[in-house]
């Protein structure tokens, strides 16, 4: 073998070899950090019922505690006055008040924007209700349906649990009755 030829060859090899050791620990590196925005609606109701933020804090702060490289913020007032802090977010969670007055109506675009990059959305409670027509067509194709008023049902009901399931969650829970809003 020609001396340029086995130079080459050890040079390719080397490439390689290099190129195939970075692969290798890139694989074994921590996964970059989920990033969640919370986006929780203004108070509507009695104290003590849709606490929209209070259960954005609570929520995130679980997430934090539970799942390793997980980031949460969490934002009052609906919408951030600062939108760009949706950029980069993996996931934006809605949970507000709907109807006409929902948060994201009037960001129907950003909203867009953050969804075709493949930013998830999860709404919580009525952050699924939006009017019929763009807000509604949008939101049935990012989340696969949404609450239309005079359409969709909204029970209410005593939910009455007699028998709980063995399971870790249930351990010590008594049978309870309560009103629930479905």
């Amino acid at each position: 073998m020609k001396r340029s030829h086995f130079l080459a060859s050890m040079l390719f090899s080397w490439v390689v070899a290099t190129l195939g050791m970075f692969s290798t620990l890139h694989a074994f590196q921590e996964p970059a950090e989920k990033r969640i925005v919370f986006l929780a609606g203004n108070p509507s109701h009695n104290y003590g019922s849709h606490e929209h933020y209070a259960g954005c804090r609570i929520l995130a702060a679980e997430l934090q505690a539970n799942l390793k490289g997980v980031k949460c913020e969490v934002y009052r007032g609906g919408w951030p006055s600062d939108e760009s802090v949706l950029d980069g977010a993996d996931t934006n969670i809605i949970y507000a008040d709907g109807g006409g007055g929902h948060p994201a109506i009037p960001h129907q675009k950003k909203m867009a924007e953050l969804m075709a990059k493949g930013v998830g959305l999860v709404c919580l409670h009525y952050g699924v209700e939006v009017p019929k027509g763009e807000p509604g067509n949008n939101f049935l194709n990012w989340l696969g349906g949404y609450f239309e008023t005079d359409w969709s049902v909204n029970p209410h009901w005593v939910a009455e649990y007699k028998n709980l399931p063995v399971h870790p969650i249930t351990r010590g829970v008594p049978p309870f009755k309560a009103n629930d809003e479905g």
